[in-house]
């Protein structure tokens, strides 16, 4: 197999299968590889839940912003599947989470020519003269002058499960999996931290199919709030936003995060709420409740029971109270890590580290990107390979670049554009071949 290729991407996730879909629309003749970690195309595999649906215009796919005719887009997908005029007919603002798994599956089957599967990435590294080495956790290594990394995010995990190592304590990403020990017919106990979206949508899950389960949603304030979807708020997903964004100094920054916050974290649609607070209300009508909000609450510590399962020590905020109970299942509704100096934060993705040394850095020791996804390498470096920061730039590029597919064709675009310059400029090199 070829060891060189002008550009490989880690991960093919919806980052990178935008910038596949972009490279061969924009007629690129470059060499590429993707390598994926997962057995085939997946998209959100742990979350796909009966019943619910995707928070963004289907539109805004993997390429009908940046090109309404490309044969790539959701409408495409619709009409090859016989499916277009039945989905119009939908009462439904937004499509199943499951139909758009397969609209992302069909696209990412059409690239599978570029794509190893069930390759890991553990390794990342600048070889003399300024190639980037690739290795995979089979031992293989892969050669490139361009890299876009699209591994996803790193897992929010609180800091009171450091260390923990149990099965039963997983992060909502792996929910479908995590439930598969669980018996619905032997009534147990389950514990959901967070009060995002998705913790809303794993309690009805875990509330309709193992209905004799007690179930805690802990929550540190006094409860869901309401996703803002303000089309005012919405127009942070606007290229001219995050161009805007990207140049605002630190601070600035930090102020329109902190009131921009609950369009994408700790809040959650009207009505997945209004469903969890009539089950409450309907089980305590009936003298069995079994669902529980836990507000003003957090966990301290937690630790491995002898029996297995999960021994949690919860704080009342309010009082400071600490009492101890047992779960057969904990799961972390607590989103991911943007690169930043905080507690839930991290300074660039662990894949980076053999990287950084080549990198500028913030007063922080943050990776500092370019406004066109690079990571920015010292002057020294000058003419070394590029390494793309593909859908990880929340905290450079705003919201728009979370793992929301609302800016996704236009990072593409910008990504791709890029690529195609360097490949025209840079002369082809060996690996290990100064400059």
């Amino acid at each position: 197999m070829t060891k060189e290729f002008d550009l490989i991407g880690v991960g093919f996730g919806p980052a990178n299968i935008g910038l596949a879909v972009a490279l061969e629309e924009f007629k690129w003749e470059g060499s590429l590889l993707f390598l994926e970690a997962n057995s085939g195309p997946t998209w959100q595999p742990g979350m796909l839940l009966d019943g619910t649906d995707i928070q963004h215009n289907p539109l805004r796919d993997f390429a009908t912003l940046r090109n309404p005719s490309s044969k790539y887009g959701f409408l495409q997908f619709l009409k090859e599947h016989d499916r277009l005029y039945e989905f119009l007919n939908l009462h439904m603002p937004y499509p199943l989470r499951k139909e758009y798994a397969a609209y992302v599956r069909w696209v990412a089957e059409q690239f599978s020519n570029f794509v190893r599967y069930s390759t890991k990435v553990i390794d990342l590294r600048f070889e003399t003269g300024g190639t980037i080495a690739v290795k995979a956790s089979d031992g293989s290594t892969f050669y490139t002058n361009s890299l876009s990394l699209a591994p996803g995010r790193s897992h929010a995990i609180p800091a009171a499960f450091n260390g923990l190592n149990s099965k039963r304590a997983v992060h909502f990403s792996k929910y479908n999996e995590a439930i598969q020990m669980l018996d619905p017919f032997e009534p147990g106990t389950i514990a959901v931290i967070g009060a995002s979206q998705s913790a809303a949508e794993i309690i009805l899950d875990i509330s309709k199919r193992f209905p004799e389960h007690k179930l805690v949603n802990f929550q540190r304030n006094q409860g869901y709030r309401l996703k803002d979807t303000s089309p005012f708020t919405e127009g942070m997903f606007f290229p001219s936003f995050t161009d805007q964004y990207y140049n605002l100094p630190d601070h600035l920054k930090d102020k329109l995060i902190q009131s921009l916050w609950t369009s994408q974290y700790s809040a959650a649609d009207s009505d997945v709420i209004t469903k969890i607070h009539n089950r409450v209300y309907e089980q305590r009508l009936d003298n069995r409740q079994r669902l529980f909000i836990s507000n003003f609450t957090e966990v301290s510590s937690a630790t491995v029971a002898t029996n297995g399962k999960i021994d949690l020590s919860i704080t009342a905020l309010e009082t400071g109270e600490i009492s101890n109970q047992q779960f057969d299942l904990v799961v972390f509704a607590t989103g991911f890590k943007n690169f930043g100096p905080h507690e839930t934060q991290e300074p660039y993705h662990p894949l980076m580290e053999n990287l950084m040394s080549f990198a500028t850095t913030d007063d922080n020791g943050c990776a500092n990107i370019t406004r066109d996804y690079r990571l920015q390498l010292r002057k020294a470096y000058a003419g070394y390979s590029d390494v793309f920061l593909n859908g990880l730039c929340e905290s450079s590029h705003g919201f728009g670049d979370a793992g929301s597919f609302s800016l996704l064709s236009d990072r593409a675009d910008k990504i791709s554009k890029r690529i195609i310059e360097c490949t025209k400029e840079r002369k082809p090199r060996l690996v290990g071949e100064s400059k």
